[in-house]
């Protein structure tokens, strides 16, 4: 059952079980969303289950997004950097002292300025080197899995993919300055 079915039997239905398919289908993939921007397995999780208690909260009013990965992304991008904000009020002295490497929250706001320079090289590739793109690194399929999934072959994806990270490490490098600790930790995780 794809998305949008899932979505319709939700909101006309109250179908917990799609819901709960929904959730297992996404939460990986939101939860490294919300960890990239907080840096914090807690944090993450609870920002991550927060959206999808507030999806079906909002199951009956909520209208039906025609792209759900898009759309749970942007809810959970927001839900963490609002909650980063909400950190950044605090003074430095109210905010625990912490020394096993976590970013600060300036530091997680920077992050997030580089997230977004990641999100927008990725919705500026053509749709068929994006979904590629996606299947293989959002999704984690191999190769030759994407290649049967889009009807391609396996030198088609390689050669998606290889010019969605060229566009993608050019967008970043433009973007961040010589040397930026930032940008090669983003570079690490998501390419």
């Amino acid at each position: 059952m794809d998305t949008e079915e899932l979505l319709f039997n939700i909101q006309k239905n109250d179908s917990e079980q799609d819901f709960a398919t929904l959730f297992h289908q996404n939460y990986e993939r939101l939860f490294r969303v919300a960890f990239f921007y907080l840096q914090d397995d807690e944090m993450a999780k609870d920002v991550t289950l927060d959206v999808f208690a507030d999806i079906w909260n909002k199951r009956k009013t909520m209208i039906v997004p025609r792209n759900f990965r898009n759309f749970s992304f942007t809810m959970v991008k927001n839900a963490a950097i609002n909650m980063l904000e909400k950190e950044q009020r605090f003074s430095h002295d109210e905010l625990p002292e912490s020394d096993n490497g976590a970013l600060s929250p300036s530091e997680r706001l920077e992050q997030s300025e580089l997230f977004e320079v990641y999100e927008k090289a990725l919705g500026e590739l053509p749709e068929k080197c994006r979904a590629v793109f996606m299947h293989v690194k959002e999704e984690g399929l191999s190769y030759d899995e994407t290649a049967q999934l889009c009807n391609i072959s396996a030198k088609t994806v390689d050669a998606q993919m290889q010019k969605a990270l060229k566009h993608i490490r050019s967008a970043i490098e433009a973007y961040m300055k010589h040397g930026d600790e930032q940008a090669k930790r983003f570079l690490l995780i998501f390419l």
